[in-house]
């Protein structure tokens, strides 16, 4: 008679596999940085994989330009997936998870995006996101840029700020 795998047996391998894929993509990015590859060639693969990390469906990392004022430096995105392009100048509105990251230097959610004012909120909208996570690039304690990921459909885990 064979015996199934308690859920405690269960969870630990789902662990050591988050695990041993959040590994594979720190070997990658840590490949390209020690192969002196170029900033945008760096920031386009950690875009990637912090997108595929939470599952998300786009991901970008933006540079702080100033007061609600940030620009896309990287993206990444699902196939048939909307983006953000790179070079694009986005005004954050002052609800949503990028423009809250900015605010408070950690880490933020937003659930959803229906309703929610500003312009981009509205540009989010239309790319067809519903939910958004977003945390702050802190360089020497300053501020230079946040990372983003973004869902089509349900708003991301309560840790999923925190992962990020």
């Amino acid at each position: 008679m064979h015996a199934w795998p308690s859920d405690r047996s269960g969870a630990r391998r789902l662990r050591r596999v988050r695990w041993t894929r959040n590994e594979r993509a720190l070997r990658r990015v840590a490949t390209l940085v020690a192969q002196q590859h170029a900033p945008e060639v760096v920031l386009t693969v950690v875009t990637e994989e912090v997108g595929r990390h939470l599952a998300a469906d786009a991901a970008m990392i933006t540079r702080y330009d100033g007061p609600g004022v940030a620009t896309v430096v990287a993206e990444w995105s699902v196939r048939g997936a909307a983006r953000f392009p790179v070079g694009s100048q986005i005004e954050i509105g002052p609800e949503t998870a990028l423009a809250r990251a900015f605010r408070t230097l950690a880490p933020a959610r937003a659930d959803s995006y229906e309703g929610m004012p500003g312009e981009y909120a509205a540009e989010v909208r239309s790319l067809g996101m519903r939910a958004g996570v977003a945390a702050p690039i802190l360089v020497d304690g300053h501020l230079r840029g946040a990372v983003a990921v973004g869902s089509t459909k349900d708003p991301f885990t309560q840790g999923s700020a925190t992962r990020l």
